[in-house]
């Protein structure tokens, strides 16, 4: 699941981003941490939620283990 704020933003994203945020989403789908293939880090006091480096943008995401679904929260730029 895609929320909302990050579907508007991935519309100015340069296609080379596009191109590997879309192999994170596919490597994603058969391992929810792929830490070798991307650089990902734990959020440290949230369980469960992973944040990872695309070029300059930064991906948030949470695993819901329950549900089997991953829920991409934030893409964008650092602060």
């Amino acid at each position: 699941m895609i929320h909302n704020k990050v579907a508007k933003r991935l519309k100015t994203v340069s296609k080379s981003h596009l191109s590997t945020l879309s192999a994170l989403l596919e490597a994603l789908k058969t391992n929810p941490v792929p830490w070798r293939d991307f650089d990902l880090k734990k959020i440290v006091g949230a369980e469960n939620t992973y944040r990872g480096r695309i070029g300059d943008y930064r991906v948030v995401y949470f695993i819901e283990k329950e549900m089997e679904t991953i829920h991409i929260l934030k893409f964008e730029l650092p602060l």
